[in-house]
């Protein structure tokens, strides 16, 4: 297997780690991520409001479509509002910072590119309230980096107030060199050029943009792309070292007969770490400035899958779909009042295709409720014209117009639910199960076959030898 042929399959396999995909006849992604939800969370250690009581209500009358030509997210309703009663049991007036993270965008809603992305965005200004006692307030907009991590409250709050970092600051010099591959002979079709890198990494890190692979360590690596690219970046974050790197090229994707080649530096540019990260801005995203800084920054940190000295992001710009939303907001409560805060936000569904009628999952997080000081009942409604068929919690009551169910304190486990129109949704015939009928069992009872006729001839020599 060469090298190609070997990068090709690690990234197959980190694609499949992060989403479910199941094969059908037609060939055809049936399986559909969509973002789960978030219950809201105070900013700041030891707030002392207490939760009393919380109704979460789902109205998911509405399924969302796959596919966006399909799709108007201006129209679509369905919605989770999250009701809390809060009390303030101390002697002291409080102000409480709270957010509420909701979710990166699904991943239907974003395959027509940057303007699917901003319709998107502009049809969800219209979806989210937030009231406290009734009137609406005006949360902030934040932004975090997600990319393919799962979510954690733990680990992803203090990105809010991250706007720094040890080795990537702000004036941290960054050296972007371009490059032209030439004089390769058209002949040698898998083609593949390397070159060797060593740093500090407290001082260099690379990127390398279109990347193929290479071989990795923390402090020397060497880096291979694809001859056939054409035009390659090379990203030096911080010191750039005082040679330029030595290009190898090899016939076929892998280090063995050296071919003729070369690359040749056709531009190089520097900049300071939040020039280049905010390079692709724009100013009516609705992100905030230093939010994107950020999310930039932590996408190199946290791609940082080969070793200490080369990170590989997704992209030189910032892929907006892999951003974590949060809405950040203020309640005030005094000494033993009562407020009821409600936040109101779409619910986008993961969709299971390769059913004859679509599974819809849809995932509230409860957990991060615990870290409030005391939490009491949590009343749940579903309301759905659709058969909840699954979920995580026992204690669901069939209704009218839906499903309910009542907790007298947090549960353990997190909500996640299932709902489609059939109660015992079927499976569609699929190209796994014809190849298993039409390739796999012939090849099986073949074996069978063969091994019981070796059987049976070494008996028949054995009863000779006998006799």
């Amino acid at each position: 297997m060469n090298n190609k042929q070997s990068r090709s399959g690690i990234l197959t396999a980190m694609v499949l780690s992060f989403s479910v995909i199941t094969l059908s006849a037609n060939s055809a992604m049936t399986r559909w991520e969509g973002t789960d939800r978030n219950g809201t969370v105070s900013a700041e250690k030891d707030c002392p409001l207490i939760v009393e009581k919380e109704v979460l209500t789902f109205d998911l009358k509405d399924i969302p479509e796959i596919y966006p030509a399909e799709q108007k997210w201006n129209s679509y309703s369905g919605n989770v509002t999250a009701e809390y009663t809060f009390y303030n049991p101390s002697d002291l007036d409080v102000t409480a910072h709270l957010v509420f993270p909701f979710g990166t965008m699904p991943m239907y809603a974003h395959f027509s590119g940057e303007a699917g992305t901003e319709e998107f965005r502009n049809a969800e200004k219209d979806h989210y309230r937030i009231s406290v006692n009734g009137e609406e307030i005006r949360p902030v907009l934040r932004h975090t980096w997600q990319g393919l991590h799962p979510f954690s409250l733990q680990e992803d709050m203090p990105l809010l107030f991250a706007d720094d970092d040890e080795f990537y600051r702000d004036d941290l010099p960054v050296t972007v060199c371009t490059y032209s591959v030439q004089d390769v002979d058209p002949q040698y079709t898998a083609a593949a050029v390397r070159a060797p890198l060593s740093a500090d990494p407290a001082k260099t890190r690379y990127s390398v943009f279109p990347f193929n692979g290479g071989t990795f360590d923390d402090h020397k690596t060497e880096i291979q792309v694809w001859a056939d690219a054409g035009t390659i970046t090379l990203v030096i974050y911080g010191e750039a070292p005082d040679q330029e790197p030595e290009w190898t090229f090899y016939d076929n994707g892998q280090p063995g007969k050296i071919i003729e080649g070369s690359m040749v530096l056709t531009g190089k540019e520097t900049y300071l770490f939040r020039e280049w990260a905010l390079q692709s801005y724009q100013e009516d995203s609705e992100i905030l400035e230093q939010d994107y800084v950020n999310a930039y920054r932590q996408m190199l940190i946290q791609d940082n899958f080969y070793g200490n000295i080369v990170t590989e992001p997704e992209s030189t710009s910032l892929p907006e779909e892999r951003l974590m939303r949060w809405y950040a907001y203020e309640i005030h409560t005094g000494s033993g009042e009562r407020i009821v805060n409600s936040v109101t936000a779409p619910m986008y569904p993961d969709i299971d295709e390769g059913y004859k009628d679509p599974v819809y999952t849809y995932t509230y997080l409860l957990s991060p409720a615990s870290s409030w000081k005391e939490f009491h009942d949590l009343d749940i409604y579903i309301h759905t014209d659709l058969k909840l068929i699954k979920n995580s919690l026992e204690g669901f009551e069939e209704g009218s117009g839906g499903y309910q169910a009542h907790f007298d304190t947090l549960p353990e486990k997190e909500l996640e639910f299932d709902l489609c129109a059939a109660s015992y949704p079927q499976r569609k015939n699929s190209s796994g199960t014809l190849y298993l009928l039409v390739f796999l069992v012939p090849i099986v009872l073949g074996f069978v076959l063969f091994f019981a006729a070796v059987i049976f001839i070494i008996k028949l020599i054995f009863r000779k030898k006998q006799s």
